[in-house]
């Protein structure tokens, strides 16, 4: 066999080799790049669904003509429990995006964090509102619950911003 065919050969086969690497890398970043761009949109409706559903609960307990009884005695460490009359669907939708948020993020991370204090704050808000009626809650208390929405989407847009993606 002529030397020069079996080095065209090698050639040949060398240069479908790392044409084949070659594309099977450009596949590989190309779905990274897809499956990072799904998970950023699914926390990015995770985040919003939650701030939202929080949200429609305040205005629902600030204006609505409701009872909130504060129930004692349940072991929690931040106090009595508001229970708010006719906010059970409000309640679900609230836990299912939160559940979402914990789900598409870090347990322990910044995001589900700034979640905790703004339901914090909610609490804040159902619990004066249990001493005062529609659209009496004192001022400071919805302040420190905007705050907390502020604060939220803040937390959520830097972590939208770094495409943290769990497991990387």
């Amino acid at each position: 066999m002529d030397l020069g065919a079996v080095l065209a050969v090698i050639g040949s086969l060398a240069g479908v080799a790392l044409g084949s690497l070659l594309v099977t890398r450009s596949q590989i970043v190309q779905q990274q790049r897809v499956r990072s761009q799904a998970i950023a949109d699914a926390k990015q409706s995770a985040y919003v669904d939650f701030l939202a559903t929080v949200r429609r609960l305040r205005r629902f307990i600030l204006t609505e003509d409701v009872e909130v009884r504060l129930v004692e005695g349940s072991g929690r460490a931040l106090g009595p429990i508001p229970v708010i009359e006719r906010s059970t669907a409000y309640w679900d939708a609230v836990e299912t995006a939160l559940s979402r948020v914990w789900l598409l993020g870090d347990p322990e991370g910044l995001v589900m964090e700034a979640a905790r204090k703004l339901l914090t704050a909610f609490t804040a808000v159902a619990t004066a509102r249990a001493t005062h009626g529609p659209g009496a809650v004192p001022q400071d208390v919805i302040d420190g619950v905007r705050a907390a929405e502020r604060n939220f989407v803040q937390v959520a847009r830097e972590d939208l911003a770094q495409g943290s993606v769990v497991g990387r």
